[in-house]
């Protein structure tokens, strides 16, 4: 498993003659260093104002022998526990992905690269070391790469592409992982709205896209990238591929189609007063700070329970008949994201999963694919939701054959393949995983069996498409 979190703020007051007094700090390799003053020490990490008077936070454990020492004689022992989580504001990733990077890596490993991007743009980045290790990749891997003035999102295609790496934005962080685990979900509308879509060739259209704009990394010639049709409001594909491969579609089709966006609802971070509890659906909106080296899991749970005031439960039967143990050693550092990310996130390198329940968030093993046939690929928890139609299709629960191309197809199964044709397309159990989807005529509804992060794709994508003009 990967790095985890600390949830009580600690901050350790200074001394006098270590406030103010700049210097320079090394890292443990000896090969970067920094002019700044210290300012504080909380949840394990160095905070130091630097000389342009940006301020930055260092985990402790990253730095020389000698800075380590510094800051133990200069810090006091007193300690005042505080709300990490809300203090810790991040910048949210869309926004940091278009901000201007100036970066000189040479051999730098990947991890620490990565860390001092995020000191830069102040926007939490998370390893898949999961999805890297199958792709060979190590967090240790030198990086070698150079830029002025980048927009961030240039510079992570031209650090993590020569390794097969990707990104994405999901669970309020950057996702760095193996390609085809970032893809990313776009809806295009045509800008040209057609009175009737579904009369709607769209295989030319898909030729001219996938035969002109990276072929190679289509579904079609074994890669990952895939296109479905959306013959309603005016006619849109539902496109999964790499940011690059979109920014492409976007640049060289604008005169065709159009990105859609769907703003994500915002909603008040909830504080409870001092000894009351929160609901799970709650707690798991607050921001958290989760910093662990080592620390047994069933610490870690009850630590964060502790922090956000609500139960936490392990599973420990079903831990117990998977053989994993409770103290399984967890290790990460994610800060100011919400529970919800920082648990998804956790807990997605030893296959575990959490759920909301009547008494509490239930953190068990997930449910495993077919064997032989996904392997870990498909690991993640699933959970039964249904999904309301209203708005979506026009048949409602009548049943229409609706012509896409040549072939005569029910509305249903049109939105079905935009689900399954795009969201995690590897864990759906046509081919073996444990996704399942269905219609429900009586009820107007899709039911869908998925892990939470395919519920959150697919409820985004529901949106996109809702909002949608019918025509």
């Amino acid at each position: 498993m990967r790095r985890s979190w600390i949830v009580g703020a600690v901050l350790i007051f200074l001394t006098a003659d270590a406030l103010g007094a700049g210097r320079t700090w090394t890292d443990r390799s000896g090969k970067f260093k920094l002019e700044a003053e210290l300012v504080a020490v909380r949840d394990g990490s160095v905070r130091l104002k630097r000389e342009d008077g940006r301020v930055v936070d260092v985990p402790l454990d990253r730095l020389s022998d000698d800075d380590q020492a510094y800051v133990r004689q200069h810090s006091g022992a007193k300690e005042e526990a505080g709300e990490a989580g809300a203090e810790i504001v991040r910048a949210a990733p869309e926004q940091a992905l278009e901000r201007p990077t100036n970066y000189n890596f040479q051999g730098m490993p990947l991890r620490d690269a990565i860390r001092q991007l995020t000191e830069q743009h102040n926007v939490e980045f998370f390893l898949d070391g999961r999805s890297m290790e199958d792709s060979g990749v190590r967090p240790d891997r030198p990086v070698t790469a150079r830029g002025d003035r980048q927009p961030l999102e240039t510079a992570l295609g031209a650090i993590l592409g020569p390794m097969d790496l990707g990104f994405d934005v999901r669970d309020d962080v950057i996702f760095v992982g193996a390609r085809h685990e970032t893809l990313t979900i776009v809806v295009y509308r045509l800008r040209t709205p057609v009175s009737d879509p579904r009369r709607i060739d769209f295989r030319l259209l898909f030729k001219d896209i996938m035969g002109k704009i990276e072929p190679d990394s289509w579904a079609a010639k074994g890669a990952f990238g895939t296109i479905c049709p959306w013959p309603y409001g005016g006619g849109a594909i539902v496109v999964s591929q790499t940011r690059a491969v979109h920014r492409q579609i976007v640049k060289n089709r604008r005169d065709v189609l159009q990105p859609v966006s769907t703003p994500r609802p915002k909603g008040a971070v909830p504080k409870p007063d001092k000894g009351d509890r929160l609901s799970p659906a709650a707690a798991l909106r607050q921001p958290t700070v989760c910093r662990f080296s080592g620390t047994p899991l069933s610490e870690v749970l009850a630590a964060l329970a502790k922090r956000h005031r609500v139960a936490i439960i392990l599973d420990r039967e079903a831990l117990k008949e998977a053989q994993v143990s409770p103290t399984l050693p967890v290790t990460v550092d994610l800060r100011g994201i919400p529970l919800q990310s920082a648990l998804t996130l956790m807990l997605r390198e030893s296959s575990l999963s959490w759920s909301i329940e009547a008494d509490g968030i239930r953190i068990a093993i997930a449910p495993k694919a077919k064997e032989g046939v996904l392997d870990r690929k498909a690991t993640e928890g699933v959970l039964d939701r249904e999904y309301p139609l209203d708005g979506l299709v026009p048949s409602g629960p009548e049943v229409r054959m609706v012509p896409t191309g040549r072939a005569l197809r029910r509305d249903t199964d049109v939105l079905i393949e935009a689900v399954t044709g795009t969201v995690y397309t590897r864990t759906w159990a046509i081919v073996g995983g444990p996704g399942k989807i269905e219609f429900d005529a009586q009820k107007n509804v899709l039911k869908i069996r998925q892990s939470n992060q395919a519920h959150e794709q697919i409820a985004r994508l529901l949106d996109t498409l809702r909002a949608l003009p019918q025509r």
